[in-house]
């Protein structure tokens, strides 16, 4: 529906900033419509990275970092990964939304279905991106990693700092279990 919009406007957008914005949009089609207007505000062609920093969206390339740290159980990267979204203004929900997502996307590649359920999603590039990504973890830790950031996003509601669920569930990941 937003593509019918977007030819009739005539209005330039790169694939992934539309899947973006759709996926922000939460299936709403007002919704969608009224970010699409706000992007197209300005004119100027609707890119991915225009689309991240006006929505305050992370890239997956960010989450990504993260998750890097967390496979290497690096506890003090992946909080100065964390830190650096929130300093560029994306919200403590957005970025566990982010990451929950992209684990998803990576237990379902891990389990031989992102063939089917995330390559259609994402460009070429990204799928072998994430392809890379899922085989840093086991099948466990994504499940457990699932838990502790479903449980944080939970907390969010609840803490007075923001940032606190996300770096407990970051810090239950990555230290040592002696």
């Amino acid at each position: 529906a937003l593509q019918k919009i977007i030819d009739q406007e005539k209005i330039i957008i790169d694939p992934e900033a539309l899947k973006t914005l759709a996926k922000k949009a939460g299936g709403s089609f007002r919704d969608g419509v009224k970010l699409l207007d706000q992007l197209a505000a300005s004119g100027e062609a609707i890119t991915l990275s225009s689309v991240e920093s006006s929505l305050g969206t992370t890239s997956l390339q960010a989450t990504s970092k993260l998750l890097k740290c967390l496979s290497a159980q690096d506890g003090e990267g992946a909080i100065i990964e964390l830190n650096k979204l929130l300093d560029q203004g994306v919200s403590a929900r957005e970025i566990n939304l982010s990451v929950l997502d992209l684990l998803h996307q990576l237990l379902l590649i891990s389990q031989k279905l992102g063939e089917r359920l995330v390559k259609p999603e994402v460009s070429e590039e990204q799928y072998a991106g994430l392809d890379q990504l899922a085989d840093q973890f086991s099948g466990r830790q994504l499940l457990q990693l699932l838990n502790s950031f479903q449980a944080s996003y939970e907390q969010l509601r609840f803490t007075s700092i923001p940032a606190l669920p996300l770096e407990l569930a970051i810090l239950e990941n990555c230290l040592d279990t002696k």
